[in-house]
């Protein structure tokens, strides 16, 4: 019993570990995509106020979550 205990708790740490990891990948592509549409914006709105704008495109992090 306290084998199959054990094994339960480990395919259950797997699965909370691909889980965790398909979310960064996911949080990742959201960023990449929030940097690429924050990037476009820009590029218009200069492009139709003939303005450059120094902006920083990082994104701040979060450190409670």
């Amino acid at each position: 019993m306290e084998k199959e205990r054990i094994e339960r708790e480990e395919k259950w740490r797997c699965e909370e570990n691909e889980i965790y990891e398909r979310e960064a990948i996911v949080k990742a592509r959201e960023r990449d995509l929030a940097k690429l549409r924050e990037s476009s914006i820009v590029s218009s709105i200069e492009k139709i106020t003939g303005r450059r704008f120094n902006m920083c495109l990082t994104m701040p992090s979060s450190s409670s979550s």
